[in-house]
Formats: structure tokens, C-alpha cells, sequence
């Protein structure tokens, strides 16, 4: 019965990854686009401006961070159990948490961020006042995305996918048609951005709040408030916030020191990178947003085996997936930029090149953070784990105060991201008693062997070609028939290669039946 019920699992996560995948193409596409609609309208410098500002505000989303990890954990482990009654007084506990999170952040951003605004940020001289404008609404924007969480939450553990991907991709068809706007506007474009902003993630927040009434029982309002779930959630999302304050430094704060050592300009040519880079990773954040409720189900259900499998399974797919988006954009990265970009500020392909390396070491941690997180016992995770990621930004402001080029900051990222992966499966293995090698091999070393292998005839068609734009087409080309060859022959194991095979014959069956029709 097991064994049925995994395989109606690993169905369920094939048909949510050609879900989000689909919402990915349309959102990667749609963003792309807007990306480069919204920095012709609003310049290099107001562009610079909002990332720096509407990061710093960011920065107080670490409280949402932590708890959107223990939302997500405990609301998917009651659905694990079936218990409907603890799934309500999960859900009521959380909503009450989040508004009294957000009041927090509110009179913390009030005072400590206003001042930081007005004496630390390099904001040009008559740029100050839409700064301020843009740091209240970015705020506002931040703590409505914050009380919607829960909701999130829900759609994601209920394995809701269609309504998760219809609802991101009205976001972007949204900020799409505000890109447009201000283009056109009289007013000031950075303040009138950031007032489209905080509309459209109202709207968001009231879609979300519509459909998770009318599809799950456990949001019918009662009061189910729980004072030991209360501090059971606490006690998970303090030290998950440990964590988020590190990955907090290694991202928006390094965007304030780049800021403070080399002004806005650096900081466009940060955003812009890691805009690249967020389209490529959502090709792995897909992909294990329809398998991390699985991991955490099949952990509540004792089904130890299965999660395990889940977890190598995560992490080696989302390493091949990652390698094949990637690598022409690593190789062609200076022309696609000039193509995407009219005017590409300087750092930005060296950026992109030293992230998208940092995004590997994340893309096959995330699912044994996962698996950690299902446990529950994640202190001593987040303390040695956070303890290391939380050391970027000192040995960043370190590098940048001894004159170093704003690229340190990211090869020290880079360094540091490499051991956290070691250190995180010494924990799994600490936690489970179980042996890493599986994963250290069918991951790691597969991964490194397969990439070398792929690498080799995309590179040797970029080096003997001259520049033009028809070697990006024939890099592309090639990368992706090296990848894709090198993964299958070298990379699956038998039940892998077999697994995709009928998934592939399922597609291909469905498109006959539908052009006979």
C-alpha cells in the first residue's frame, strides 16, 4: 500500500512540476521583459535606487522568512497526519502570529530604518524625497505580502499548483502593464512604481484570501487559537530566523555595502544580475516547491526511506536542471546582456557569473534544509549553519575596506556557500543516523562529472566562433544537446532514466489523442 501510495506521490510531483514549470516559462518570459521596460523608464540611477531601498526594507522581512518556514512545515506535517482539528488550530495560531510579527516590524522600520535611510544610504542629492516615498510604500507592500502568507502556505502544501501559478502569473502580467505606465507618466516614476507595486500585492493578498475560503475547511474562521502551538511555532521560527537574519546579510546586506563603497550604479548592476539569476533558479525553486511537501508528509508518516529518496532525488534533478538553463548563459553572458540591455552597467556579466556558481550550493542544499526542517530540530542547524553564512557580510565589508573590487563580496559568498554544503550533510547524517554517501555521490560527484563532460563542446564552439549573434543560437544549441546526452547517458541511474521515459511517453500520448481531437 506504501509503495502505491509513493507512486501516486511521484505522479502528483511530475504533474505539479509541469505546473510550475509552465507558470515559469510565462513569468520567465514576462519578466525578462519588464525588466527591461522598467530600467528605460526609470534610468540606471532611480533603477539603483529602489533596489537599494526597497532591499533594505527587505531586510525586516526576516521575520517573514522564519515564519514562512515554520508556516509551511507545520501546516504540510498536520496534512501528513490527516488531523483536520490541528490543521485549523495550526492555521488560526499562524494568522494571529503574523499580525503581531507585522506590528513589530512596523515600529521597528519607523525608527531604526528611517534613520538608517536618512544618514547611512548613498541617495543622490534631490533624490531623497522619492527615496523616502519609496521606502513607506516598499514597507507597506512588504507586511501585505506578509499577512498572506499563511494563505501561501496552504496552496503550497495542498499541492494546489494551478492556483498558484495563475496567481503569480496575474502578478507579472500585472507589473508588466505598470511597466508600461509609468513609461508615460508626468509624475515622478520611481514614487509612482512603488505606488503600482503595493496595488498590485493587495490585490494578490485578496485573491489569495478568496480562493484558500472557498476550497479548504481549515480557513473557515474559528477560534482555534492554541497558546502551545503558539509557542511551539515560535520556538521553530526563532531559530529559523537565526538563518534568515544570515541569509538577510549575504543578500540585502551586501546590497547596502556595495551602496555605501560604490554608489547606485553598483548596485543597478547587482540587480540586474541577480534578476538573471532569479530566472534561472525558479527553474529549481519549481521544481521543489512540488516536491518539499512530499519530504515533509512522508517524514510525518514515518515513511523515513521514501523521504530520504525524495531528498537525493531533489537535489541531484535540481543540480542537472540548474547546469542546463545555466551554462549558455555563463558562456554567453556578455552578448545576451548587450542584446537584453541597451545599456549594460559595468560589473554585471562578472556578477552574474560568480552568482549563478553560489546558486549550485544552494540548489542541492535546499532539500535537505528541507528534510531538517520536517524534524523539527533545527537548532543546532541554524547555529552552525547561520553561524557560517552570517560571516559573509564582515568578511565582505573586510575585503571592500582593503580596497578590494566590488566582486569580493560575491566570491566570498561563493567560498562560504561551498563549506555550508559539507557542513550540512555532516547535520543530515548527525540527525538521521543515516549514511551521506548516497547523496554525496549521485549529487555531488555526478554533478561535477556531468558538468565537466557538458561543458566541453558548447566552450570549444564559443572559442573558435567570432563574436556574432549567431553563435549564441549555436552555443545554446549545443549546450543543450551536450547537457542533455551527458545527464541521460552518464547522470540517471536505470529507475531514472525509465521514470522519464513514461513521463515523456504520457506527454507525447496526450498530444496525439489531442491533435486527433
Amino acid at each position: 500500500m506504501s509503495e502505491q501510495n509513493n507512486i501516486g506521490n511521484n505522479k502528483r510531483i511530475a504533474k505539479n512540476t509541469l505546473v510550475l514549470y509552465v507558470r515559469m516559462f510565462l513569468m520567465m518570459a514576462i519578466g525578462v521583459y519588464t525588466t527591461r521596460v522598467i530600467l528605460e523608464a526609470l534610468g540606471n540611477e532611480d533603477y539603483g535606487i529602489y533596489n537599494v531601498v526597497g532591499g533594505f526594507v527587505s531586510m525586516f522581512s526576516v521575520f517573514q522568512a522564519g515564519l514562512t518556514s515554520a508556516t509551511q512545515r507545520f501546516i504540510a506535517y498536520d496534512l501528513g497526519k490527516g488531523n483536520l482539528q490541528e490543521l485549523k488550530r495550526t492555521f488560526f495560531t499562524c494568522i494571529v502570529i503574523y499580525f503581531m510579527i507585522s506590528i513589530i516590524i512596523v515600529i521597528f522600520a519607523e525608527i531604526a530604518g528611517i534613520w538608517f535611510l536618512e544618514n547611512k544610504l548613498s541617495i543622490p542629492y534631490g533624490r531623497i524625497v522619492a527615496a523616502r516615498w519609496t521606502y513607506q510604500l516598499s514597507l507597506l507592500t512588504l507586511i501585505i505580502g506578509l499577512i498572506s502568507t499563511p494563505y501561501n502556505a496552504l496552496i503550497i502544501s495542498h499541492e494546489r499548483m494551478k492556483a498558484f501559478a495563475y496567481i503569480s502569473i496575474y502578478e507579472v502580467l500585472a507589473k508588466l502593464f505598470v511597466a508600461f505606465q509609468i513609461k508615460n507618466t508626468c509624475y515622478d516614476r520611481l514614487i509612482v512604481y512603488a505606488i503600482f507595486l503595493c496595488i498590485i500585492q493587495i490585490s494578490v493578498r485578496i485573491i489569495y484570501d478568496i480562493y484558500c475560503h472557498r476550497n479548504f475547511e481549515e480557513t473557515k474562521f474559528h477560534m482555534h487559537f492554541d497558546l502551545k502551538k503558539m509557542k511551539e511555532i515560535y520556538a521553530f521560527t526563532g531559530w529559523a530566523m537565526f538563518g534568515s537574519i544570515a541569509h538577510m546579510g549575504f543578500t540585502q546586506g551586501l546590497n547596502v555595502l556595495l551602496n555605501i563603497f560604490f554608489g547606485p550604479s553598483v548596485n543597478a548592476a547587482r540587480a540586474i544580475a541577480v534578476q538573471v539569476q532569479t530566472v534561472v533558479d525558479n527553474f529549481i525553486r519549481n521544481f521543489q516547491t512540488a516536491i518539499n511537501p512530499q519530504i515533509t508528509k512522508s517524514y510525518a508518516k514515518g515513511d523515513l526511506s521514501y523521504c530520504h529518496t525524495l531528498v537525493i532525488s531533489s537535489a541531484k534533478f535540481s543540480f542537472f536542471f540548474l547546469f542546463f538553463i545555466s551554462l549558455p548563459i555563463i558562456i554567453e553572458a556578455d552578448q545576451i546582456f548587450a542584446i537584453w540591455l541597451k545599456d549594460v552597467p559595468a560589473y554585471t556579466t562578472l556578477f552574474f557569473r560568480i552568482i549563478i556558481i553560489t546558486s549550485f550550493f544552494d540548489a542541492v542544499s535546499n532539500p535537505i534544509i528541507q528534510m531538517v526542517n520536517a524534524t523539527g530540530r533545527i537548532k543546532f542547524y541554524q547555529v552552525t549553519i547561520g553561524g557560517m553564512l552570517i560571516m559573509i557580510v564582515p568578511l565582505s565589508y573586510l575585503a571592500l575596506r582593503l580596497g578590494g573590487d566590488p566582486y569580493w563580496v560575491f566570491i566570498i559568498h561563493m567560498i562560504v556557500g561551498l563549506i555550508a554544503v559539507f557542513a550540512r550533510l555532516y547535520i543530515w547524517r548527525r540527525l538521521t543516523q543515516t549514511s551521506v554517501w548516497p547523496f554525496f555521490y549521485n549529487v555531488l560527484v555526478m554533478g561535477i562529472i556531468v558538468s565537466f563532460i557538458s561543458l566541453i563542446p558548447p566552450l570549444f564552439v564559443f572559442i573558435i566562433l567570432p563574436v556574432m549573434k549567431l553563435r549564441i543560437l549555436i552555443v545554446c544549441l549545443i549546450s543543450f544537446i551536450s547537457t542533455i546526452i551527458t545527464v541521460y547517458g552518464i547522470g540517471l541511474k536505470k529507475n531514472e532514466k525509465k521514470f522519464v521515459k513514461e513521463r515523456i511517453s504520457i506527454v507525447l500520448k496526450r498530444n496525439d489523442t489531442i491533435s486527433r481531437r
